[in-house]
Order: C-alpha cells, then sequence, then structure tokens
C-alpha cells in the first residue's frame, strides 16, 4: 500500500488524545466502608464491569474515527493488476493554456496559476523515470522535447503568461505529431475551455493516446473590453482635426455606469466618459486635432477587473510634414497649374509626358495626368507599378480632338478599370455625392440639402460592364459616373468623365473640386493599418519604409530583432513571428537610430481571448464521454486522486470517510444505548 500524501500521517498522533481521556476512567478512589454492603457490592462489580466494556468500545470506535480519518487525507492506494497504460517508462503531453483569457480569477487564484500548479501536482505523482513533454500558446520548438521530472517541474515553475491565442486544435495536432511512445501516452489539456478557441468538433483524439480535459473555472466570466479603433476618415493631415472610433463591448449582466475612456497621445491624456447597458456594445468617439508630424504613438485603455489584457489598445499611424505631387500636363493649364499653389502643404512638379522618366514618380503621392491626348509606354508601365506600391493616380481626359482613347484603353484594361468610350453631350447635373464612403466621409461638414451641384455640359461615357469594381464617388443625374475610384494595388485610381474646359462642366469652379483633388493626395493613408493583434494577422507592411534591407531590424524595449519579411512589388512585408509575441510598439531602426520619423507598429492581443464564454461542465463530460476520454474539473475534485486512477491505482479514501462517519455514528449509539 502507498499513500498519496504521506505528510498527513503525522496526524495519527492523535490517537493519543483518546486514550489519554479513557484513562482518566481509571484513575483511583477512596474507599469507604459501611455496615452491611454485601449486596450493593455484588451490583457494583457487576456495574463496573459494564462501564468498563462500554469505555473501551468508546476507544475502540475513537481510535478508528481518528484512524480512517487520517488515511483518508492521505490517500492510500494499491496497484490494480489490470495495466492499462502498459508497464515501464511512461510518455505525459501536458498542454498549460497560458492565454490571456487564463489571467481571469479562479477559486484560489488566477486561472493560469491554478493551471500551473494542477500541471507540476501532475508531473509529482508519476513515477521519477516517466518523461514530460510540456505544451501551451508559445509554440516554441522546445515544447517538442519530453524533460525528466525534476526538469519539467523547473519549466513549469518558470512558465509565463503569453500574448498568444492559439487554437485548441493546433496544440492537440502537435501533440500528436511529436508523439512516439504510442500505448503509453497520456495526455492532459488544462484550460478555460474557451468556445472561441477550443472548438472541440474540429479536434481528433487519437485513440492510441488516453486525453483528459482538466478545466480550471473562472469565478465570473463577465469582461468589459475594447474591441477596435479606427479612424472616422482615412484621411489625416497636420493641423486638421481627426476622430478617432472607439469600440467597447460590455458582455457583463451588470450595466457599465460612467466608466473611463483615455487616450494618451504622443504623453497628452485624453479622457471622455462612457457608459453601456449590459451585454451590448457601442462605439464613442475621441476628437483631437494633429499637431505631430511622422509617427504618432496612442494608447487607449479603460478600467476593468479582473480580466485586464484587453482594456489596453494600442495605435500608431504616420502624418506627412509634406505631400508631394506630379503634374503631368502638356499645356499651360491655369486651372490646375493653381490647384496647390494655394497650400503650402503640397509641392508640386510640373513636367510633360515626353519629359517623364521613372524617377519623376519616386516619393510622389499623387500623379495627375492633365488632359493627356496620349500615354508614353514608359509612362503606363510606371503606372501599374506605382499604383501597387501605393501610390494615388487622377486621370482628367483630354478635349483635345487627338485624344487616344486606344491608349487610354489599354492603360484602363491593365488597371481593370472601365475605359472611356464616346462623348455625350447631354446637359446633366451632378445628382448625386456618395458621403458614406471613406474617400469623402468627413470630408464635407454641414453640407445644405439644396445645394446648388455642379453642371456637366459634355463628358465621356464609361463601360457599365459589371466586370469592373468600380466606386461611383459622383454621379450624374441619368445615372453615369462622372468621379469614379478604383484600388490597383496598395494605390488608388481616381477618373474624372470631363476636362477642365468651361464648355464641358463648372465642376472645376465649384466648392466641390478642391475637398476632392486635395483628399486624393491624402488617401493613401487609408490603406495603413493603425495596428495589429497577435494571432489574427499573418502579416503587415509599412508605407515609406524604404531602408537598406540590410539593416532592417525591429526594436521593442531593450530587446532588438530581425524580422522576417519578403519584397513584393517594391514594397516590404513583414511577418508576425514569434519575436512579435508581446503587445505595445515595435519600432523600425535604421542604423540603430530612433526618430520621430522611424516607423511604428501597434501591436495588440487577439480579441478572440475577450469572448469569455466557455463549455460547461456538463458540456464537456458529455464530449469526453462521447470520444471516450475523460473530464476532471479542478474546483470540483482533487486532480490527484484522478491522476492515482489513471496511474492504474485504486484509491480508497471515499470509504474511508464513510468509516469514519460510521464509527463516530457507532460511538453516539453505543454512549446513548449502553447503559
Amino acid at each position: 500500500m502507498n499513500f498519496l500524501y504521506p505528510q498527513f500521517l503525522w496526524a495519527l498522533s492523535l490517537l493519543s488524545i483518546p486514550i489519554i481521556i479513557h484513562l482518566f476512567h481509571f484513575r483511583r478512589f477512596k474507599t469507604i466502608f459501611f455496615s452491611n454492603i454485601k449486596f450493593i457490592q455484588s451490583l457494583k462489580n457487576e456495574k463496573q464491569t459494564k462501564t468498563k466494556i462500554k469505555h473501551i468500545l468508546i476507544l475502540i470506535c475513537r481510535l478508528l474515527a481518528i484512524t480512517f480519518l487520517v488515511f483518508a487525507f492521505a490517500q492510500p492506494y494499491f496497484k490494480n493488476n489490470i495495466q492499462t497504460l502498459g508497464s515501464g517508462k511512461k510518455s505525459i503531453s501536458i498542454y498549460i493554456d497560458n492565454s490571456p483569457s487564463m489571467e481571469n480569477t479562479g477559486k484560489s487564484n488566477t486561472l493560469f496559476e491554478q493551471a500551473r500548479n494542477t500541471a507540476i501536482d501532475i508531473v509529482h505523482n508519476f513515477q521519477v523515470n516517466d518523461e514530460f513533454q510540456l505544451l501551451t500558446n508559445d509554440l516554441s520548438p522546445k515544447e517538442e522535447k519530453y524533460y525528466n521530472q525534476e526538469r519539467a517541474i523547473s519549466i513549469l515553475e518558470e512558465m509565463q503568461l503569453n500574448s498568444r491565442s492559439v487554437q485548441l486544435e493546433t496544440i492537440t495536432d502537435k501533440i500528436e505529431a511529436t508523439s512516439d511512445n504510442i500505448g503509453s501516452h497520456i495526455v492532459y489539456l488544462i484550460s478555460d475551455f474557451q468556445k472561441s478557441t477550443a472548438n472541440l468538433a474540429k479536434i481528433n483524439f487519437d485513440s492510441s493516446s488516453n486525453y483528459y480535459l482538466v478545466q480550471e473555472e473562472a469565478l465570473s466570466i463577465n469582461n468589459i473590453y475594447i474591441d477596435s479603433v479606427w479612424f472616422a476618415s482615412p484621411i489625416l493631415s497636420l493641423n486638421h482635426q481627426a476622430s478617432l472610433q472607439v469600440r467597447i463591448i460590455n458582455s457583463s449582466d451588470e450595466k457599465m455606469d460612467q466608466n473611463t475612456l483615455r487616450l494618451n497621445l504622443n504623453g497628452k491624456e485624453i479622457v471622455t466618459n462612457c457608459s453601456l447597458p449590459a451585454q451590448s456594445s457601442d462605439v464613442f468617439s475621441i476628437e483631437f486635432k494633429l499637431y505631430q508630424a511622422g509617427w504618432n504613438t496612442g494608447t487607449l485603455s479603460i478600467d476593468d477587473y479582473p480580466l485586464t489584457f484587453d482594456d489596453t489598445y494600442f495605435i500608431s499611424f504616420f502624418i506627412k510634414s509634406q505631400s508631394n505631387i506630379l503634374l503631368v500636363s502638356n499645356n499651360e493649364n491655369p486651372v490646375m497649374n493653381s490647384v496647390f499653389k494655394t497650400d503650402p502643404f503640397f509641392k508640386t512638379e510640373n513636367i510633360s509626358s515626353s519629359n517623364y522618366s521613372h524617377e519623376n514618380s519616386s516619393n510622389k503621392d499623387l500623379i495627375i495626368l492633365n488632359e493627356l491626348a496620349d500615354i508614353p509606354d514608359e509612362l503606363r508601365a510606371d503606372l501599374t507599378d506605382y499604383l501597387i506600391n501605393g501610390g494615388n493616380v487622377f486621370i482628367i481626359p483630354s478635349s483635345n480632338k487627338l485624344f487616344n482613347t486606344e491608349e487610354y484603353k489599354q492603360l484602363f484594361n491593365d488597371l481593370l478599370i472601365s475605359p472611356f468610350e464616346k462623348i455625350v453631350a447631354n446637359k446633366q447635373k451632378i445628382d448625386k455625392i456618395d458621403y458614406s464612403h471613406d474617400f469623402l466621409k468627413n470630408v464635407f461638414e454641414g453640407i445644405e440639402k439644396n445645394i446648388d451641384l455642379p453642371l456637366v455640359q459634355k463628358y465621356y461615357s464609361r463601360s457599365k460592364d459589371r466586370y469592373y469594381a468600380e466606386k461611383n464617388l459622383l454621379t450624374l443625374k441619368n445615372g453615369d459616373p462622372f468621379l469614379t475610384l478604383s484600388q490597383v494595388g496598395n494605390g488608388y485610381v481616381f477618373v474624372l468623365s470631363s476636362p477642365t474646359h468651361p464648355e464641358w462642366s463648372n465642376f472645376y469652379n465649384q466648392w466641390l473640386f478642391l475637398p476632392i483633388i486635395y483628399s486624393s493626395a491624402l488617401y493613401q493613408n487609408a490603406s495603413n493599418t493603425i495596428s495589429y493583434q497577435i494571432g489574427k494577422d499573418r502579416s503587415f507592411t509599412i508605407p515609406d519604409s524604404k531602408m537598406d534591407m540590410k539593416s532592417i531590424k525591429f526594436r521593442r524595449g531593450n530587446k532588438d530583432f530581425i524580422p522576417s519579411y519578403k519584397l513584393i512589388n517594391g514594397r516590404l512585408y513583414f511577418y508576425l513571428t514569434d519575436e512579435f509575441s508581446s503587445t505595445g510598439f515595435y519600432t523600425l531602426l535604421a542604423d540603430d537610430t530612433t526618430s520621430n520619423n522611424s516607423a511604428k507598429v501597434a501591436i495588440n492581443t487577439n480579441r478572440i481571448e475577450s469572448v469569455t464564454k466557455v463549455y460547461s461542465q456538463d458540456e464537456l463530460s458529455e464530449f469526453a464521454k462521447d470520444n471516450r476520454i475523460e473530464y476532471v474539473n479542478t474546483s470540483v475534485e482533487k486532480i490527484s486522486s484522478r491522476i492515482a486512477e489513471i496511474n492504474n491505482q485504486k484509491v480508497f479514501w471515499k470509504i474511508l470517510i464513510l468509516l469514519t462517519l460510521f464509527f463516530l455514528l457507532c460511538e453516539i449509539l453505543i454512549i446513548r444505548l449502553f447503559r
């Protein structure tokens, strides 16, 4: 016989207490003699015999009750004769869920601390010669190895929470891929079993391994968190107002009343109050002015307990100090030549199509093809690459009779844009403005419903083939497009349907023209993501990060590392590998120096962990039963007892508790009935 907890056996010393109490009943009494007490003496002797038997029986019951109670705590066991898992050394794989949701509070500690202690308890209760594989959401190469008992405990004690979210089937697939001890392989999956990350239907349990689902239950699954953040308008410019949209979700059963939403932007804090009903979500706006050119960093936060990992959200974005415009024109056009002169933010370069070279498009935010009668081959070829790399192109057709629609058709076919067809001399007013589109959102404020819109005398019709995926930003009354937007690669193409001549339209003299042409130079920010989530996003790109690829590395805190990246169509794409495992800001370095122009990437936890719904005990028990595996809830039963059974051991603590209660009952009955 062996004991799971032999340290409790010291309590057997308590057996001396009832023995001492019993001995007091045998203390000597003073003898007093009476005259004729022979009859009384015989009765006394008979009574003393019965009392002595009663006291002995009570003593025996007390001793047995204490003994069985101590043995119940020590948990004795015997080895079964049936060796279901095979004899000799066993291989034990233990998965400890260290995802952000395990930060929640359990019965005695955080769920992660409980899970780690459970894992240590499991390792302790196996044999010294058994080997252990320890897996977490880190998915590091060392988790493919097996360790001895001492080393396994050491690793478990050093284990920490991770910001990564991993699907449970990924863990089980890795376990089976690294298992080489079929027939004696035991697997423990210790987790809170969130439904968002543990899709049990997708898990295939290998019949050659013995699986045990060990659940750590939280005291509460209520959570309030920042779900996502974005700008109301993708067009951001220096010294202009910006509106940051923050979606907050209240998954608790209580109202979130007067919580504080804080934005720390470049070291300056902006505070707003927010309230939410129970089981609801809402979007809150934070308004501020953009004063800092270059890279800006912001941290949004709310107050919630005990889950705090999703109460903070990191963002980063780039604000240009100057926008570079390339105007390709073959004639003196007073309209376009004067457009950007009123604002020093825009720097314009004017060239003719015949003088164009590849260097002209370098570092340009916008290329305007202003009424070109034809398009040279070099220009057409460069435009495709320029758009793929994130540049914007604004095309204004020519009024020249020599306007080569075939060359434009070839360009538009390359870009998958509907081509020009013919001139339509049908007077039309611009009837519809798509204010809902990101490009025009927040560009115009307080527009009157009956405002006078531009009049179009003539225009070029466009193909209406559904093959082309274009957005009509401005639409004529007859339904024909006047201004379209198409995404090509990482850039955008704007196409107008008429030239800048008064006999064609008065659009260029109206209030509508300048905001649109200015916004087209800034709209490249629409493709700039302000944050990324671990486990959700696989890669990211940084605009305007032209660097020597030999010197590329990232810094977070005091740690520098070389990222994994690829150069695709002239743009660097970085991959969210293990190096990006912590939340916060990562700075792209050039020559080990940092500045305001050093690119910064904001990394957040995957909000899938914020959805705290978990499988119930009944659901896991039923699932385990259907798949011929076992379920253990650590809040209900001791893992050590189950391990003893798993190790082909028979435990008796429940029987011992019953025996303890039985002998206590016997003691009571003897005291009351034995006279």
